[in-house]
């Protein structure tokens, strides 16, 4: 099985977010910015993490979700400025999820951008979990 973790980062957020995910995933694997992934060809898994711009998926992750997603086994890490109990996340977080209509969505995780240890930790939980359901 060959892995990759892209992501977006703009304020090294959810970069430190993507490497945690990456440290736990025991496949051979690759960690790229979104920017440099033209597809996912040759991938069996993708992680692709993002920030939440403007109430949704930031614009260059909703549009490689929307172009390059359709019928692949993929799990999504989104990063936000909210506090994680927030009313208004719950429509954000379902705008991300409708930007990978398509996929075979394993798993799914967010946390606020303003990260921490604990944060980092379940971040590397998700990871370990989404890598133990798709496991061959």
């Amino acid at each position: 099985m060959k892995v990759v973790v892209v992501y977006m980062s703009q304020t090294g957020n959810t970069k430190k977010v993507a490497e945690a995910v990456f440290q736990e995933i025991q496949a051979k694997k690759d960690i790229k910015e979104l920017k440099d992934v033209d597809s996912l060809k040759g991938y069996d898994f993708a992680f692709i993490g993002f920030p939440i711009h403007y109430g949704g998926p930031a614009k260059p992750a909703k549009n490689f979700l929307e172009k390059q997603v359709q019928g692949k086994k993929i799990a999504l890490f989104v990063t936000h400025a909210t506090r994680e109990d927030s009313k208004a996340l719950q429509k954000w977080l379902a705008k991300c999820k409708k930007a990978a209509t398509g996929a075979d969505l394993a798993g799914f995780f967010n946390c606020q951008g303003k990260l921490d240890t604990e944060r980092l930790e379940r971040a590397r939980g998700f990871a370990k979990e989404v890598i133990r359901k798709i496991r061959p």
